[in-house]
């Protein structure tokens, strides 16, 4: 029924030129009459199942909550990393003030706790 049905202008032309000019072709012009139009059906995989019984304003609202909400994860993200560089930064100057030595473990700890971050938020 879809090639029957095709609008395009060569599939017009095809199917005018078939019930026209070739008596072999007429009766497949019969099941064309009508005002009935046929569109092939998605496959099954291109549909979002869980979207048909949202509306337009339902699925907007929740695209812009998880826009929100990855802006909101990536600003957490943001802090933490910078806290842990002003943390690491007061530690050098603290030590350099004291003259003592900056213990290693420590800012290697910082380093591991703002790796784990990144990747909890990733």
């Amino acid at each position: 029924m879809v090639n029957i049905q095709d609008d395009s202008l060569s599939g017009k032309i095809i199917r005018w030129i078939s019930k026209n000019l070739c008596c072999c072709c007429r009766e497949e012009g019969e099941v064309t009459k009508g005002s009935h139009s046929f569109r092939r059906a998605p496959e099954p995989t291109d549909v979002y199942w869980d979207n048909l019984s949202v509306s337009y304003l339902g699925r907007f609202c929740r695209v812009l909550m998880t826009y929100f909400f990855t802006i909101l994860l990536i600003g957490v993200c943001f802090g933490c990393i910078y806290g842990i560089t002003i943390l690491k930064r007061d530690i050098n100057e603290d030590a350099k003030n004291d003259e003592l030595e900056v213990p290693e473990n420590v800012l290697r700890g910082l380093n591991i706790l703002a790796s784990f971050i990144i990747v909890i938020i990733n």
